[in-house]
């Protein structure tokens, strides 16, 4: 019986899910506009002094004074977030290849981040940026297909090419080769592995062990407020270096705080993830804080707490701000989601990609930049999925 309800939501979420691997444009709704949005609200509900005092000035000549103006509402959440200090596009124009496992939400947000980075770089600086996106169909653990992306890349003569950085050790050759032929390359994703600095310009990383952080402790404030003992169980995808971060991480954050925590694999396959959640639930329920690290572990234990009724017992932690991981913050059936900077980590490497090409130096940025990091819950839900809209129209587009 229990085989056979396994295999039941095994089939629901798969046939459910698109692609997820472990958005650039100017209408998606920011939290600065949403913030705007409630202060126009308010604007309006004033009296018509107020109103009239916020109102652009008019001076003595009748022409008015703009001084007064409210600045521009931010259009996009990376706006700004990076410079090139003072350079000087001088007619300069830059190539840049986005090498991908896949074609994943995840790889299409870098490269939506990595699109709005090249329109700023053209508005502010004059530099004209082309981004081109090209992904294989294999995994993280499968990397022939991305070393014959890197290796071609590197012969098609683009001038950088950003690749990711998690898989270092299998995409070593693909490395070497750009630097053989005096490409720099980009590295995203993971950790600084101080080890090929040698054949990479720069690194945009996570802070594996700030993130560890950030969500632990979020999870065991909202159980707290519920009036429950936290019990933490950290969902991973086995024994990898990053893993071993992770759960060293975590499990330090917990015994600081007197909570107690433990780890179950979980693989990134959907239905291994149902039956090992399943599993250790049924074992022990009083275990009420499952966080995912990895791919959709927060949906597989969405689906199964959902299926045994104990939905609002179980606090689930999802990963990212892919559609599968918002429609379960949507549904309240995950508490929130860390969003691993993926987005910013696209802007970030073309910011470092173009500030390396201007003089074959950094100037401006840090030869090692770290990901912008978030909560995703309820409160800023709406700016995730705005981005989300944009990475999976340009999927269905393509």
């Amino acid at each position: 019986m229990k085989k056979r309800f396994l295999a039941m939501i095994s089939v629901l979420v798969i046939t459910s899910m698109l692609i997820t691997g472990c958005g650039d444009s100017s209408g998606q709704k920011s939290s600065a506009e949403a913030t705007a949005d409630e202060e126009n609200k308010e604007n309006e509900a004033a009296t018509d002094e107020t109103a009239a005092a916020d109102d652009t000035a008019a001076t003595d000549d009748g022409k008015t004074d703009d001084s007064s103006s409210d600045p521009a509402v931010s259009k996009n959440p990376l706006e700004g977030l990076k410079n090139l200090g003072d350079a000087k596009g001088d007619g300069k124009s830059f190539k840049i290849l986005s090498a991908q496992d896949n074609f994943g939400e995840f790889h299409v947000t870098f490269y939506q981040g990595a699109l709005y980075a090249a329109q700023e770089i053209k508005e502010k600086y004059g530099i004209d940026t082309v981004i081109d996106f090209k992904a294989g169909s294999g995994t993280v653990t499968d990397a022939a297909e991305l070393n014959g992306i890197l290796e071609q890349g590197v012969n098609e003569g683009y001038d950088a090419i950003m690749t990711p950085g998690y898989n270092a050790s299998s995409i070593k050759s693909a490395w070497e080769y750009a630097a053989s032929k005096d490409v720099p390359m980009f590295a995203w994703w993971g950790d600084h592995l101080e080890e090929y600095d040698d054949m990479i310009a720069a690194w945009c990383v996570n802070d594996t062990v700030q993130q560890c952080t950030k969500i632990t402790e979020y999870m065991i404030n909202y159980a707290n407020e519920k009036g429950v003992e936290p019990k933490v169980v950290i969902m991973s995808q086995g024994s990898t270096d990053i893993e071993t971060i992770i759960v060293d991480a975590t499990t330090k954050i917990c015994d600081e705080k007197g909570v107690d925590a433990k780890t179950i694999i979980v693989t990134t396959d959907s239905a291994t993830q149902i039956e090992a959640i399943s599993n250790s639930y049924q074992a022990d329920p009083s275990w009420n804080i499952w966080l995912a690290y990895t791919g959709e572990a927060g949906v597989s234990a969405a689906t199964v707490f959902k299926e045994f009724g104990v939905t609002n017992d179980m606090f689930v932690a999802g990963i990212d701000a892919t559609s599968t991981h918002l429609d379960c913050l949507e549904e309240g059936t995950n508490v929130c989601l860390l969003e691993q900077g993926v987005y910013s980590a696209g802007y970030t490497a073309v910011y470092q990609a173009v500030d390396y090409l201007l003089d074959g130096q950094l100037d401006s940025l840090d030869y090692v930049e770290i990901t912008s990091n978030d909560i995703v819950n309820m409160d800023n839900y709406d700016a995730w999925r705005a981005v989300n809209d944009i990475v999976m129209e340009a999927i269905e587009n393509n």
